[in-house]
């Protein structure tokens, strides 16, 4: 657990030595990357190959411009960035998993945003859309962008009354795979993505070469890696994530146990259920410890594991 600039300072020295930087898939990286107003092209071009409008930089306006939070636990009910333009808005997740309750809240950032709007279309009596745009570091399928809206289930038609309501999901799994394993050649808008999402130094110049807007956004990244409160923000967010994983982990294989040696029908179901109980608070306590010796805040440890104080200060 990183705890002053110092510790920090040498964070960034070691990610140099393994010639690294911070991809944008973290929270604050990519909070600072889409929002930065010597970028805004970046930005726009990204959103433009999406939804295929051709957004033009000077018309964006940043709606949530708080960049990193003060905590990276601070997480409100919006999107993680919030654009405007001409009365629309766009709002932007990234996913660096499928987890379902991250799912579940990006979907309630979608509906707010869709609400909105809808609201203040029928205030101006003007046709307006929302759109959000998620980029997943995991496999979501075989297209590099997919688009979502509420259809008709036997027809396949668009409902009429929501067809401004669009969500878009792009596949960053595909833009590694195809650059990592296949060696294929990129287009300019699996580069701007690349940047986005790969750490290595080395990659990232080669990538970015010979592109005026790729290479400002390169270096952008290269010198966000180096921002000691930047880093200190990630390593808030490393932990967090860490409890949450092993949370789910612990909780799982309590669970699986349990219903394995039930036998096999009845161990499932009431097995699942009493070790998917026990275990999410037994791993809740054993991780709210592991965080406690990071030294990690009081509050963060209960948004980590939705503990309560008095629960952590009787451990």
């Amino acid at each position: 657990m990183i705890k002053n600039k110092k510790e920090a300072l040498k964070q960034i020295e070691n990610l140099k030595k393994e010639g690294k930087v911070y991809a944008g898939t973290y929270d604050s990286t990519f909070k600072s990357i889409i929002q930065d107003e010597d970028i805004k092209d970046y930005t726009a071009f990204i959103i433009s190959n999406c939804n295929g409008r051709n957004l033009e930089a000077g018309e964006m306006v940043f709606v949530n411009t708080e960049g990193t939070k003060k905590t990276i636990a601070d997480k409100v009910n919006v999107s993680d960035v919030l654009i405007e333009f001409i009365k629309n808005r766009i709002g932007i997740e990234m996913n660096r998993n499928g987890d379902k309750i991250l799912r579940n809240r990006n979907l309630s950032h979608f509906y707010e945003g869709a609400s909105k709007t809808i609201n203040v279309s029928y205030r101006v009596g003007k046709e307006l859309f929302y759109e959000q745009i998620n980029f997943d570091v995991f496999d979501n399928g075989d297209d590099l962008v997919s688009v979502y809206k509420r259809m008709n289930v036997k027809t396949g038609k668009i409902d009429p009354d929501e067809q401004n309501i669009i969500k878009y999901r792009i596949n960053l799994a595909l833009v590694y795979k195809k650059y990592y394993t296949y060696n294929e050649k990129l287009t300019r808008f699996e580069k701007a993505l690349a940047i986005l999402s790969f750490d290595r130094v080395e990659d990232l110049r080669k990538i970015a070469e010979g592109d005026e807007m790729l290479m400002r956004a390169e270096k952008k990244i290269e010198e966000l890696s180096e921002n000691p409160d930047l880093v200190k923000y990630i390593d808030d967010e490393k932990a967090m994530e860490f409890g949450h994983k092993q949370d789910v982990e612990e909780a799982s294989a309590i669970a699986y146990e349990k219903g394995h040696t039930s036998g096999f029908e009845e161990g499932r179901t009431s097995g699942f259920e009493e070790g998917r109980t026990s275990g999410f608070e037994d791993g809740k306590i054993e991780i709210a410890k592991k965080l406690l010796n990071m030294d990690l805040p009081l509050k963060q440890i209960q948004k980590a594991t939705g503990l309560s104080k008095e629960q952590i200060d009787n451990l």
